[in-house]
């Protein structure tokens, strides 16, 4: 007999009975002495889902000019199909993990999702656009310490319209506070103009 639960920490666990309870040597009653628990890595796979939010509207019998809905929640797109975890996985994989958008267009794809490059990029366009004062509050707090650790590694970088990779040197300032902070700026030159 099996029966398949989930502890508190989310984690399913399976639990295997004897089908019988009874002494196969003397017939009497058996009665639990300990267990043997063995513990194994499983993947629950990705799964995308539609999130469907249902706004009823209300109509007077009455005078029949008065209609009432309730207002549309916030999203991070107006009007967009998106939703916020969604727009924070697909950053996530292609900053985090350096998973190109066409490759994420591919991966949709296969789950029998249709989504094309270019809305991936306008989402994460918005993305950038809801960022930007987290992105200004880190840069300020970054560049107003006296010293920092800095790296200028050359990144070959894809040059539209030449035919060829061009070189560039994307600067990271990093201190140290409890955790790294980091900015990150990619200049079109080494120049001070740039």
């Amino acid at each position: 007999m099996e029966s398949d639960r989930r502890d508190a920490t989310g984690g399913s666990f399976r639990s295997i009975c004897r089908a019988s309870h009874i002494c196969p040597c003397c017939g009497e009653r058996l009665h639990k002495i300990g267990e043997t628990v063995k513990e194994a890595f499983d993947v629950v796979p990705m799964q995308y889902r539609v999130k469907r939010i249902v706004r009823p509207r209300y109509g007077c019998r009455g005078c029949r000019q008065g209609v009432m809905q309730a207002p549309a929640p916030a999203q991070a797109i107006d009007g967009g199909m998106v939703t916020e975890a969604l727009l924070a996985h697909i950053a996530v994989m292609k900053y985090g993990y350096q998973l190109p958008l066409y490759r994420q267009e591919q991966m949709f794809a296969a789950q029998g999702i249709t989504l094309d490059r270019q809305t991936l990029a306008s989402w994460m366009g918005r993305a950038a656009w809801w960022l930007k004062p987290l992105h200004t509050l880190l840069r300020d707090t970054v560049m107003s310490y006296p010293r920092l650790f800095a790296d200028e590694t050359p990144l070959p970088v894809l040059d539209p319209g030449r035919g060829r990779a061009k070189v560039c040197h994307p600067a990271g300032h990093f201190k140290f506070l409890r955790v790294w902070s980091v900015k990150f700026l990619h200049p079109r030159g080494r120049t001070r103009d740039c």
